[in-house]
């Protein structure tokens, strides 16, 4: 069984113990615990418990992809395709890699100061769509800027576990704007080339650049631009620029493609390529996992009848 929060749990935390304090003055006992019951169950559907499902079946191939995406603020930049975010693409186009290349083992890396292993190596499609409906661009209040080879360890990390599985073929997919904030130095990627069977660096933003939009805070839904305090007062929006001097060296590096991302089918020679790179194998039992709320959703309905049957008798 894993869990998959809707909400982070720790948001969920803070509007239960309000809704306690709210609820904790009621009047009748009876009253009192069905509301307790209502916040518990939930909180519980909330978590999104998942279990195997032992019955999932997929045909296996021997590769395994590696995606490493920019996390960062300026991949909130409102430059792809007119005012949609750089961000909102890479989650378009990594649901079509997956959709095209199915039978793949899929590992995701997250960075932005820092680097974050989000799956190690799977075949379970549920977790890997779940990190990609979940990535949201770091807020900048808590960011130390982009470190565009921050990853290096994690990847290879991922990449000497992919080779443990023998004649299995890596492939890296990184994608970025290749704005690089932060003061430390970009490194090399070139020692991890003798790892890499193929993939491709990703680039997305324009050279004019776009303006970046977040969250006013955490729990807000209301969103601001970023101002540029370089300036003088009144501040401009800040502007993000693609830098592909810095993509194509990641590219040239690693002995793999560069690609501007304009629109989805720019990746579909490199999606052939890898499909050809691999071998289908046999059809075989898989990494699945199959929701468990139905239940409780059919309790919290009959708490939700009870208490509304006690409001009614109380007011007759």
């Amino acid at each position: 069984m894993k869990a998959f929060p809707i909400i982070p749990i720790w948001i969920m935390v803070l509007i239960s113990i309000i809704y306690i304090k709210l609820v904790i003055k009621t009047k009748t006992t009876t009253k009192l615990v069905i509301r307790l019951l209502i916040i518990l169950v939930v909180f519980i559907i909330n978590l999104r418990f998942m279990v195997l499902d032992d019955n999932a079946e997929a045909y296996t191939s021997d590769l395994d992809i590696i995606i490493v995406v920019d996390n960062s603020i300026s991949m909130n930049a409102e430059d792809y395709n007119g005012n949609n975010t750089r961000l909102s693409a890479v989650k378009d186009d990594l649901n079509y890699i997956l959709d095209k290349i199915p039978s793949a083992r899929y590992s995701i890396i997250t960075f932005d100061s820092k680097s974050y292993i989000k799956t190690p190596l799977t075949t379970d499609r549920d977790a890997i769509n779940y990190v990609i409906y979940s990535m949201e661009a770091k807020k900048s209040l808590y960011s130390d800027g982009s470190d565009l080879t921050i990853y290096k360890d994690d990847l290879k990390y991922i990449l000497e576990k992919s080779k443990e599985k023998e004649n299995h073929k890596r492939i890296v997919l990184l994608i970025s704007d290749g704005e690089q904030t932060s003061e430390n130095k970009i490194e090399s990627l070139y020692e991890l080339k003798k790892y890499i069977d193929g993939g491709a660096v990703l680039g997305y933003g324009t050279a004019i650049g776009g303006e970046m939009k977040e969250k006013k805070s955490i729990s807000s839904d209301e969103y601001e631009y970023l101002e540029d305090r370089r300036e003088k007062y009144p501040y401009p929006h800040a502007i993000s620029k693609i830098n592909e001097n810095n993509l194509k060296k990641f590219a040239n590096n690693l002995g793999i493609d560069y690609i501007h991302m304009t629109k989805q089918n720019n990746i579909d020679n490199e999606i052939k390529k890898i499909i050809n790179l691999g071998q289908l194998g046999e059809k075989d039992n898989v990494n699945s996992y199959k929701d468990t709320y139905y239940p409780l959703a059919f309790i919290l309905s009959i708490l939700l009848i009870i208490e509304l049957y006690i409001d009614k008798r109380e007011y007759l």
